[in-house]
């Protein structure tokens, strides 16, 4: 470890120093570690103190002198001099165990070698921030939650990841509906008793989609069931088609079919047979998936004299999450959603399900005359126990949930979906009846950062 973390530091800088000399704008970033802080890891209270050993930690502790000591050679020659920490990353030392991937590990060294100079005296990251070159020469904890200027938000704890399993397609026979559900499981590769999550994605996503939402809940601990709707662009259905105008209780319909036929699943995924906790289940459904899980939740669409609807709840369900899912519909809808999307008219006044909304505050929809706060209804207008996370700066992506790679992704943000990854992780435990400490921390950890990424409210 030394050799690469320290040696080989000292000997690509020294050759290179000529270069950065000459260069405008010249950038020292070294890859450094949590592990290798002595001021964190002397804490009995840091929660990563057992990963200090003695290899890897010292290798990351003699880094952090050596970028140290490189900051006060050059502070006066205009290169900056940084260290960052990329956070759990997946890669073969960890045998790809690590919850970011290469892509995301990487944002907090390159962001440090694009800034521009902010003070002279402040070289070195230490949780995000430029921190006088007296203090420790250390960037970020593992796993972190960042805002968008990198500063650390909070630390929500979560068991350690798993491998996971993913299986596609599992075919349910549907002969009604006109062609076969197809659905995508993801489980973790170990554990018993797991509770389940049924997902429903957005307008012509499919079973493929959301991965950054579905590996970290699979990853820790929930086996995901995601179908594909017949609204999926994989599957081209033609607008005339007799069907499209039923699509939405269609959709219904594939989550109630997963539940019908969860001895199927269960049968055609190589290694789950008995590790289902059907007593614990939850659905979770994104924009349009938002409102279909809504209504096996309790939600009821209304007719065109404002009569509730058929009811589709379904008891099984015992708790929710809609992610940026529309609101009350009539006047408060656009004129192209009352044209085309009717059913856009639900009443949560039946939504008993306990459920946690997430609405990002800068999701403005063509579909409402409102603002982002039409996002926010299912929280506001429904009875019984909810909880409010309000996403600061999320528009209808909430960051990116739809893929690591979408185009219709406005306001990527790697940072916002990890917090989203952890906040919805721990309230499904606790609203499962798994474990109440998770969201209490989470809630807590929320409150007390000095400047958050969202905030959250309960009834």
């Amino acid at each position: 470890m030394f050799e690469t973390d320290v040696f080989g530091v000292l000997a690509v800088t020294q050759a290179m120093l000529p270069l950065l000399r000459k260069a405008p704008a010249a950038r020292i970033v070294n890859v450094s570690s949590e592990a290798g802080s002595l001021r964190l890891n002397a804490d009995p209270a840091n929660p990563h103190r057992p990963m200090f050993g003695a290899v890897y930690s010292p290798s990351k502790t003699a880094l952090n002198a050596v970028t140290l000591a490189f900051a006060i050679e050059l502070e006066s020659t205009g290169i900056e001099v940084n260290a960052a920490c990329p956070g759990f990353t997946g890669t073969d030392v960890n045998n790809f165990a690590g919850t970011r991937n290469v892509e995301q590990g990487a944002r907090e060294p390159v962001r440090l070698a694009l800034i521009r100079s902010e003070r002279s005296d402040r070289h070195v990251f230490e949780r995000g921030r430029p921190a006088p070159m007296v203090m420790q020469p250390l960037v970020i904890d593992p796993n972190p939650i960042l805002s968008t200027k990198g500063t650390l938000i909070m630390e929500i704890n979560v068991n350690t990841p798993t491998p996971i399993i993913s299986v596609k397609p599992v075919v349910l026979p549907a002969p009604e509906r006109g062609e076969d559900l197809q659905v995508r499981v993801s489980a973790p590769a170990t554990g018993h008793d797991l509770p389940i999550i049924v997902f429903s994605h957005g307008f012509g996503s499919s079973m493929d989609g959301y991965a950054p939402l579905v590996d970290f809940w699979a990853a820790h601990g929930f086996v995901v069931i995601q179908p594909t709707h017949l609204d999926s662009r994989t599957l081209n259905l033609p607008p005339e088609d007799s069907r499209t105008p039923l699509i939405w209780r269609i959709r219904v319909d594939d989550l109630k079919r997963i539940l019908d036929q969860l001895d199927r699943i269960e049968a055609s995924v190589p290694g789950l047979s008995g590790r289902l906790d059907r007593s614990r289940i939850a659905a979770a459904g994104h924009s349009w998936g938002g409102q279909t899980v809504s209504t096996l939740l309790g939600a009821r669409v209304l007719d065109a004299d404002g009569k509730p609807g058929e009811d589709m709840s379904d008891p099984r369900i015992k708790a929710g999450v809609l992610l940026a899912t529309t609101g009350k519909g009539d006047a408060d809808l656009s004129p192209f959603a009352a044209e085309h999307f009717p059913f856009m008219n639900p009443s949560f006044a039946d939504m008993n399900t306990p459920t946690l909304v997430v609405a990002g505050d800068q999701d403005q929809s063509r579909l409402s005359t409102r603002g982002p706060d039409w996002f926010a209804d299912p929280y506001f207008l429904s009875p019984g126990s909810k909880s409010l996370l309000t996403l600061f700066g999320g528009e209808h992506s909430l960051g990116g949930i739809p893929g690591y790679n979408v185009t219709e992704t406005t306001d990527e943000n790697p940072e916002r979906v990890a917090l989203l990854q952890k906040v919805t992780w721990a309230y499904l435990r606790s609203a499962l009846g798994i474990d109440d400490s998770s969201w209490a921390a989470a809630r807590a950890a929320l409150e007390e950062s000095g400047n958050p990424l969202g905030r959250i409210e309960s009834k």
